[in-house]
């Protein structure tokens, strides 16, 4: 009875307009997080993309420095890398200063036709590289050299010289196992070692050695300075969108690999379109509140004459104040309910959408939405219930 008669002069257009532009906003700003945390996943996924926390870093070439002395990284150039936000180790890449070839020995497994190849060595600290050292190691006085070549020169090989040439495809286990010799010129003699193939880098695009091996060589097999500088680096970043480090690299005219670069202003992009859209539902969900604050207080406008008249009865205000927070918060609960539902659907529709391009999305809703689901809920009870309670013990007789 007591419902009906403060209900008895409502009008719900304004209720029904709240409710909808709570509803759209809740639903944008839930959407949005869902959505950044679910492709900020995808793009760390390490499954799906190569390594993005190791940036290979060297200088651009252009036409003044194309055809003098490589130019290389000084040690201050090195040290304001490692200052950068975010940077956590900066290494550099050891490269030979001798002559060297190689040639596949007599008998070599299913290779049958002689190879001869001038080669070119680097090697990084053995913290750098994406995978156990294993039998890729080297001491002074071991007779043969463990070498570590990219996944895609196999496939380069296999699938590109081996059919043009008429020689046959070969397994990484097959290739593996073919003995190779290694001759380097050390300073007018040569010196021949054993080498094999033990392993293959997805991170690196370069024949590597143990870095031993290298320093070793490097001092004993050349009259070269060992200590020049090196012209490339590998950097260990949190996250390679940072965007103090890629301001950093087009600052110094450093280029990176541009796969892992484009990966990471593609975050970038994506955090402005989350930015964005999250401000325009920040704007509609505050619009909202106030909204619901105008209509509760229109309510208590309206019925102010019969708040008046129960209060005057000897009806305590905070029953009052139970019935209008009770119709308050059944409406909340609904918008709540209702934005979480359409929420999951557009999750599924999203999933099942992005299954067909080979992409895997999370089906349920994260905990980080549905918490800022709870904070944005409890805010509108909150921030309704201190309106409601002003609003009533401010008609209570005075004196």
């Amino acid at each position: 009875m007591i419902r009906r008669l403060l209900l008895s002069r409502q009008k719900p257009v304004q209720l029904l307009i709240s409710s909808i532009g709570a509803f759209m906003g809740i639903l944008l700003v839930l959407f949005t997080l869902q959505s950044y945390l679910d492709f900020r996943e995808m793009m760390s996924d390490k499954s799906d993309w190569l390594h993005p926390e190791y940036l290979i870093i060297n200088k651009k070439l252009s036409i003044l420095n194309s055809f003098g002395k490589a130019e290389g990284f000084d040690e201050e150039e090195i040290e304001a890398l490692k200052k950068l936000s975010g940077v956590e180790h900066v290494a550099p890449f050891r490269s030979n200063l001798f002559r060297a070839s190689g040639m596949n020995m007599p008998g070599g497994g299913s290779l049958n036709k002689e190879l001869y190849a001038e080669l070119f060595f680097e090697s990084i600290p053995d913290e750098m590289l994406d995978q156990e050292k294993g039998s890729f190691t080297w001491k002074e006085g071991d007779a043969l050299i463990p070498i570590l070549i990219p996944a895609d020169y196999l496939k380069l090989y296999n699938f590109g010289f081996a059919p043009s040439q008429g020689m046959p495809q070969v397994s990484p286990g097959t290739l593996s196992s073919i003995p190779f010799k290694i001759v380097m010129d050390s300073m007018g003699t040569p010196i021949r070692k054993d080498a094999r193939i033990v392993s293959y880098s997805q991170r690196i695009q370069s024949i590597l050695v143990p870095d031993a091996f290298l320093a070793y060589a490097n001092d004993n097999y050349t009259w070269a300075d060992p200590e020049r500088k090196p012209s490339r680096l590998i950097v260990q970043v949190k996250d390679p969108s940072n965007t103090e480090v890629l301001r950093f690299l087009d600052e110094h005219n450093y280029e990176s690999n541009e796969e892992q670069l484009r990966n990471s202003r593609l975050s970038n992009v994506l955090k402005i379109i989350s930015s964005i859209l999250a401000a325009v539902a920040g704007l509609i969900i505050f619009l909202s509140f106030l909204g619901f604050f105008q209509y509760t207080q229109l309510v208590l406008y309206r019925n102010q004459y019969e708040i008046r008249t129960l209060l005057d009865l000897g009806m305590p205000p905070a029953r009052l104040f139970g019935v209008y927070l009770k119709m308050i918060g059944v409406v909340i609960v609904g918008i709540g309910l209702g934005s979480l539902s359409a929420l999951f659907f557009i999750q599924r529709l999203m999933q099942q959408r992005l299954e067909e391009y080979g992409l895997e999305l999370a089906a349920q809703l994260r905990l980080e939405v549905l918490f800022s689901a709870l904070i944005i809920f409890v805010l509108f009870f909150v921030i309704q219930g201190i309106g409601l309670r002003k609003g009533i013990y401010g008609l209570m007789p005075k004196g």
